[in-house]
């Protein structure tokens, strides 16, 4: 939209230099602009949340991907990671994934298995 309609305008004959069809093109797309940007900074507020809340490293990086591409890329980091059943821990009171033998919190081991894993059958062939 900025890059095209600026020339679009100075070709029609609709603003007289580059800067004041810059300036009427901004002042008709700003609204868009600014949903795009909220968008994209809630969509990188959830990565950071589902990255923190599992566990694991480089929420950062993850959340910088979802603010630059915005939908596409939270689309992208869900596909990316496959999310755990969450469970409280005894020890500690925190909400942990529950895909690890210890807590991810306090390190301490859970009781039992993690949930997910059954324990192997020879009858049935299945773990």
């Amino acid at each position: 939209m900025f890059a095209r309609r600026p020339f679009e305008m100075l070709q029609e004959r609709q603003a007289p230099a580059y800067s004041a069809a810059l300036e009427l093109t901004w002042r008709a797309g700003w609204p868009a602009v600014v949903v795009l940007v909220l968008l994209a900074a809630v969509a990188a507020a959830l990565a950071w949340r589902w990255h923190n809340r599992y566990a694991r490293p480089n929420a950062i990086w993850w959340s910088g991907f979802v603010l630059l591409f915005n939908v596409p890329g939270l689309i992208a980091y869900r596909l990316s990671y496959e999310f755990s059943p969450v469970a409280r821990c005894v020890e500690c009171g925190v909400t942990v994934p529950r895909d690890r033998d210890a807590c991810a919190h306090c390190d301490k081991p859970f009781a039992g298995r993690p949930y997910g894993v059954r324990k192997y059958s020879r009858r049935d062939g299945v773990c």
